[in-house]
């Protein structure tokens, strides 16, 4: 780094709390063929780079973790004002901003997820079918197949209905200004039951748990507005206003849960069982299916784009 350069990056150091932007500053080579690349979370990177490096040919990828959506989009806006000479893609999630009316600045540089995060573009009901057959290796010949997929299928339904209402009253608080602290929420693992079949409800106990965890003591929005928003989330359309951390906690647990039962009556039968990977087991799904889950068309798009 040049000393000019190296002044300039200790005066944005000490005016920005982005530490990507710090990185990216020690990182960057005028007019070089590397890409730099700016994700909200560490994970992100899990399900984004093995496209980008099988179209990257051959440079040189930093990846930078911003933190937050927000740091995203002041990376970005800290780059393009100062027309720094490289390649940068960013990619942030969808949130619930749409719905707010507070979604970021879209720029040709910037992709921005079809659902509510990455998270539901791996775990969705097209995704059944690759753990069925790549994680759990049951075969499409296998007579408990076409059952399973269906009873998961069902099951990540049950899911989303059961969700739908407590999505209205997320929104609804949002929008009051209430500020419900959704990162005390990743899973929903005592708030959401499930039934022995694999259904799913959630009861008083558990949504007085979930409200105590998000908003405290503090007042809950207005009913009236729980229920307009009830009504206004499309089921056709919950990818995206379920929470990606909610569906991502759920989708191993619902899985493993209907391939122990599987596994059970396969022994009474004296078939042989399943066996469930451990990194699935434990809920690391970015790692086992990150790159088994083909690129929704969007993102296809957008890396035809910029990695052509």
């Amino acid at each position: 780094m040049k000393d000019d350069d190296y002044a300039d990056y200790l005066l944005t150091e000490a005016s920005s709390d982005v530490a990507a932007i710090h990185e990216f500053l020690i990182l960057y080579k005028e007019g070089s063929s590397e890409l730099h690349l700016f994700f909200e979370g560490d994970e992100d990177s899990l399900f984004y780079v093995p496209e980008i490096r099988r179209r990257a040919n051959g440079n040189d990828i930093y990846q930078y973790d911003c933190g937050g959506k927000r740091n995203v989009v002041a990376a970005r806006n800290f780059i393009d004002e100062n027309s720094y000479d490289c390649s940068c893609l960013y990619f942030i999630d969808r949130d619930f901003d749409d719905y707010l009316s507070s979604q970021a600045d879209i720029t040709e540089n910037t992709y921005i997820t079809d659902g509510y995060s990455i998270e539901n573009s791996i775990c969705h009901d097209d995704a059944v079918i690759i753990v069925v057959q790549d994680l759990l290796k049951i075969k499409s010949s296998d007579p408990d197949y076409a059952n399973i997929v269906e009873e998961i299928q069902q099951c990540l339904e049950s899911f989303r209905k059961a969700c739908r209402p407590l999505i209205a009253w997320i929104i609804a608080a949002k929008e009051a200004g209430l500020s419900p602290n959704l990162r005390n929420t990743k899973g929903l693992h005592r708030v959401v039951s499930i039934n022995d079949d694999g259904s799913s409800h959630i009861n008083t106990e558990g949504f007085t748990y979930f409200k105590r965890q998000v908003l405290g003591v503090a007042a809950s929005p207005p009913f009236r507005s729980v229920l307009q928003w009830h009504r206004l989330l499309d089921m056709e359309e919950h990818q995206r206003w379920l929470r990606g951390k909610y569906i991502y906690w759920f989708f191993p647990v619902a899985i493993v849960h209907l391939a122990i039962r599987l596994n059970t009556n396969r022994a009474v039968n004296g078939r042989t069982k399943i066996r469930i990977p451990s990194s699935f087991r434990s809920g690391h799904l970015f790692e086992c299916m990150g790159g088994r889950i083909p690129p929704p068309t969007s993102l296809s798009s957008f890396f035809d784009r910029h990695l052509n």
